[in-house]
């Protein structure tokens, strides 16, 4: 991150006490608002929390610097302390606070490492923690990017876990997808050479099972499938490894696979995507990591879209939204194969239970 000063680099401060990022040039500094109040006095943390009260509604600062991270306009708070008012910057989407070196000469002699400063931190530690433990929030969209995710119903990923390395075979597999399926839009007329035939599985001597996994209908269906993938895959790569995390998405790729031939045994119409194989993700990340929180869009009615209102909800519960969408769609006519899906979350589930087990 670069300073929003003087866009000199910043660098990482960590200590026992505190973290932060400072910028060695205008000595600013930036925090979260969770190590802000852990690091100053209780008057000042005070006085934080009631002046973020509705930060959403306050006015950008008049100079316009924006936040490092997402770069909306810091928004400018009065933080009250020693019977003045001080501006400070702060950012609603990252919850970031930013302080010029004035502002740091006056709080820095208030803090304090007194046993009532640190009651004083763990008591608003348990409150947040409280708070995160709602099963249901309701949030607004703030970012272009989460408006955009919004309009198209796709979830966020909130409160999750950190990733300890990349994610290296999820990105693999989904840079795959992608050149497999624009080179075929490119150079092909007929995309269902590519897809598995119900009525005749094995032509092109089986590699249907695996075209089929890789070639997608048209940009909206790839985007799509690989948002999926990669939010949940990452997470699962961590925890599982690159062999199990493979051995996961192939098993369900290819059990929803054989459902849809029982099912569907004498069509004459192609399956397509990776669907099958990304909804064992996606029931086995919402099981294994139930504490993650996902932000979904489902407006009852225009003034939802117009607040740009969204519901933060608990994976689990996600996933439960998620099963009955499906449960909902096979009985709907649509070129959607809701069978493959929910074959490919059974798998999801087993595999969960199965290491949960042992």
């Amino acid at each position: 991150m670069n300073c929003p000063r003087c866009s000199s680099l910043l660098i990482k401060k960590k200590s026992s006490t505190d973290l932060h990022y400072a910028c060695n040039s205008c000595e600013g500094k930036i925090y979260s608002r969770f190590d802000f109040i852990r690091y100053y006095s209780g008057d000042i943390a005070k006085n934080l929390i009631q002046s973020l009260r509705g930060a959403e509604k306050k006015n950008s600062t008049p100079y316009n610097i924006k936040c490092p991270q997402c770069y909306n306009n810091f928004l400018q708070i009065q933080l009250f302390f020693k019977e003045e008012y001080h501006p400070i910057d702060y950012c609603n989407s990252c919850d970031y606070i930013w302080l010029d070196k004035s502002e740091i000469d006056v709080f820095y002699k208030a803090n304090s490492g007194s046993v009532t400063r640190k009651l004083e931190f763990e008591a608003y530690k348990l409150k947040e923690h409280l708070e995160k433990d709602r099963e249901v929030e309701v949030e607004y969209a703030e970012s272009p990017k989460e408006r955009i995710y919004q309009i198209l119903g796709l979830p966020i990923e909130k409160d999750y876990e950190s990733l300890k390395k990349p994610a290296l075979l999820t990105w693999s597999i989904a840079g795959i997808c992608i050149l497999f399926s624009i080179f075929n839009w490119l150079t092909t007329d007929d995309l269902s050479q590519f897809g598995l035939l119900p009525s005749d599985p094995f032509r092109n001597f089986g590699l249907s099972f695996i075209t089929s996994f890789f070639q997608h209908a048209n940009l909206l269906h790839l985007l799509g499938n690989m948002y999926f993938l990669v939010i949940f895959g990452d997470n699962i790569e961590n925890e599982l490894g690159k062999i199990k995390t493979l051995i996961l998405l192939v098993t369900a790729a290819i059990f929803g696979d054989l459902i849809d031939l029982i099912v569907r045994f004498d069509s004459n119409v192609p399956s397509i995507g990776a669907s099958g194989g990304i909804a064992g993700f996606l029931t086995f990340y919402c099981l294994r990591f139930q504490n993650n929180k996902l932000s979904i869009s489902f407006p009852q009615n225009y003034r939802h879209w117009l607040e740009r209102r969204y519901w933060n909800v608990k994976a689990p519960y996600f996933a439960l939204y998620w099963i009955v969408a499906q449960l909902i769609g096979i009985f709907l006519v649509s070129n959607i194969n809701y069978t493959v899906h929910l074959s490919g979350a059974a798998i999801g589930i087993l595999t969960y239970y199965y290491y949960r087990k042992k």
